[in-house]
């Protein structure tokens, strides 16, 4: 999995793999040919993970997968300066 790092206008990070061909940012499947070769697929997954911090100073990271650009999950995580 290759992911790009981007800054967002709110100050936010955001990792993306949304690459539309191979050798672009996204998920790979590597596999050894019967032959001995290896072959290398770009699996149409897209993943962005959105990290940011609230008024409160909670940390937190939205995580969403897709899969031929239908969403299938949507983590959402918080880490509170108290928890730490």
């Amino acid at each position: 999995m290759l992911l790009r790092p981007g800054n967002r206008r709110d100050g936010s990070l955001a990792l993306v793999s949304d690459g539309g061909g191979l050798g672009e940012e996204g998920y790979y499947r590597v596999h050894q040919a019967e032959e001995g070769t290896l072959r290398v697929r770009r699996v149409p997954m897209e993943e962005t993970i959105h990290v940011y911090v609230d008024e409160s100073g909670a940390l937190h990271t939205d995580h969403v997968f897709a899969f031929a650009r239908v969403r299938f999950f949507t983590g959402r995580y918080r880490i509170s300066p108290r928890d730490l």
